[in-house]
């Protein structure tokens, strides 16, 4: 059971209310930026790195490894391009090619 306060001038009504329908908009609490403006951009790099920290994180490998498959799972070539990401990835981490794709 439900019910509605409604408030006019100096009076209170309270209402029973069978069926609950809701319409409206709800304005953001935080700014949203527009799609690839500056912000937006160097929010996603954040986020890319914070991605590719955790991977290292959870990789077994010693020295800590990553798959560029597992990287582009999450960011695919429509979000970031892989030149964007190795970019990214070049601030903290060695680029060493390893297995079917190295060339060696």
């Amino acid at each position: 059971l439900d019910f509605l306060v409604i408030r006019s001038e100096n009076k209170y009504n309270i209402r029973e209310v069978n069926e609950i329908f809701v319409v409206g908009q709800e304005c953001p609490k935080v700014g949203v930026p527009a799609p690839n403006s500056k912000q937006a951009n160097q929010f996603q790099k954040e986020y890319l790195q914070v991605y590719l920290y955790r991977l290292f994180q959870e990789s077994d490998d010693t020295p800590k490894k990553l798959k560029m498959e597992m990287v582009r799972r999450a960011f695919p070539a429509s979000v970031m391009s892989e030149s964007v990401i190795r970019k990214v990835l070049k601030q903290f981490a060695d680029f060493k090619r390893e297995g079917y794709e190295s060339g060696s």
